[in-house]
């Protein structure tokens, strides 16, 4: 479980903060997120987690900077039960743009 509280202004992410009770993976993923996507729009941030869903259900993936951190689950393809805790960033900032309309 995780929650996130997120500035934007327009499309772009100014600020996040957040709480969190997950798994060592989902930890990595949250630490993750909130260094790189301060300053990404929406689509920059729901492209990089398609993306590593993608890499987590076994297609290789090539991520760009600043998302090339993102490469380090693919150690994680054996565990199907954490990929909802790694997404979770990826899932809570998309409710946030959805809230914040």
């Amino acid at each position: 479980m995780i929650t996130l509280d997120m500035m934007r202004e327009r499309d772009r992410i100014t600020a996040l903060g957040w709480r969190s009770r997950a798994c060592t993976l989902g930890m990595a993923s949250l630490g993750l997120v909130t260094e790189v996507a301060v300053g990404l729009g929406r689509a920059e941030v729901a492209a990089a987690g398609a993306a590593l869903w993608d890499l987590l259900q076994g297609q290789e993936q090539v991520f760009a900077a600043p998302w090339d951190e993102l490469s380090i689950f693919s150690a994680a393809r054996g565990f199907p039960t954490r990929f909802g805790s790694i997404m979770l960033p990826f899932e809570a900032i998309e409710e946030g743009f959805t809230q914040l309309g």
